[in-house]
């Protein structure tokens, strides 16, 4: 169990790839230079040959980088910047000579907000597709499944059912946007979990990855996750405040979109306030840092503030995930959303005031 924590060209904003076991490398960001790959690997192209890599057919972060599909599932058109059409053939002979450990199926994107008549051709083609990437994929490769289907539950699960009968590695659940999170989002994963029922192999959950979404997910059977959400809340001045324990039993909970606590470190009342940003947390932020330092180094705008942000709320992804993988250990998985929603999901948690 793990996470693949976004990458802007082959490095995380604000801080070093250095302190990450698993990265995103996104298609968009190498594809038109792709011919220094008949030279070299592109984790070794951008310094993370140490870590695992996983490529991404889109990039998450940028709102224009739409992944489209059309009638015929042979190819997609991808905004790199620009809209460029990419066929089966051409994205595999990328995926092969970039040397990336694991790679989706290539498929439309079909997001949580488009239509009925989208969300089931992306589950049709998608399928397809994938038996046409398995023909072209190197040994080493390890393949995912790209699961599509948009909002429609029924394709999802249809999609899911098909892909799990073909000699793939793993499974993505593809197809979520950088706003898309919350119960619906929570929905796709139960439709997934349904069509790959008793299924022993790798799935990654795609999207913004913040943290109910992760710890929901993995009760229900995903192992790796997408993250963009750490330097989404750096960027905007906010830290995770979750000062995380062990997992334990809890009563099941009726699923909506519940709050995710977080500290807006622009707020003035930080301005005078020792204390790491969340008691106890070994985070190098916290541990050297005081709140009022960085609201300070946010208010003069500058970039070490964001970077102080971005150490700590990936640390605490990196350890709720441990948290979650200790669990699933114990046999408690079945438990932990609804125990993560009663600890932290239901007010301001921080015990500094």
């Amino acid at each position: 169990m793990d996470i693949f924590f976004y990458t802007g060209r082959g490095l995380p904003p604000f801080i070093s790839n250095s302190s990450f076991k698993a990265l995103q490398l996104a298609l968009p960001h190498f594809y038109s230079n792709q011919e220094i790959f008949d030279k070299i690997s592109l984790p070794e192209y951008v310094g993370i040959q140490d870590s695992l890599s996983y490529l991404t057919i889109r990039d998450i972060m940028n709102p224009r980088c739409h992944v489209l599909g059309g009638a015929k599932p042979d190819s997609i058109t991808v905004g790199i910047p620009n809209n460029q059409k990419i066929t089966i053939e051409e994205y595999m002979s990328f995926v092969n000579k970039s040397k990336v450990d694991i790679a989706p199926s290539l498929s439309e994107e079909a997001s949580l907000s488009c239509g009925n008549h989208r969300s089931k051709r992306s589950a049709k083609n998608a399928i397809v597709m994938l038996d046409s990437c398995l023909e072209l994929k190197s040994p080493a490769l390890k393949l995912l499944g790209n699961i599509q289907g948009g909002k429609d539950m029924e394709s999802r699960e249809f999609c899911a059912k098909e892909m799990k009968k073909r000699c793939v590695d793993g499974f993505v659940i593809g197809g979520i946007d950088l706003e898309e999170s919350g119960a619906q989002l929570r929905r796709v994963v139960g439709a997934v979990y349904n069509g790959l029922s008793g299924d022993s192999r790798m799935i990654v959950l795609s999207g913004p990855g913040r943290p109910l979404d992760i710890v929901y997910a993995a009760q229900h059977g995903i192992t790796f996750f997408e993250s963009c959400w750490p330097f989404i809340l750096a960027e905007k001045g906010k830290a995770l405040d979750l000062p995380l324990v062990n997992f334990e039993d809890a009563e099941n909970i009726e699923d909506m979109d519940f709050y995710e606590p977080e500290l807006d470190l622009n707020d003035e009342k930080f301005a005078m306030q020792k204390g790491a940003l969340v008691e106890n947390c070994e985070c190098l932020t916290c541990k050297q840092h005081h709140r009022g330092y960085i609201y300070h180094l946010l208010r003069v705008k500058e970039m070490g503030g964001n970077t102080l942000l971005a150490i700590h709320n990936s640390f605490v992804m990196k350890k709720l995930v441990e948290k979650l993988a200790k669990a699933k250990e114990e046999g408690k998985l079945g438990s932990v959303y609804a125990d993560f929603v009663n600890k932290y999901c239901m007010g301001s948690f921080s015990t500094i005031n």
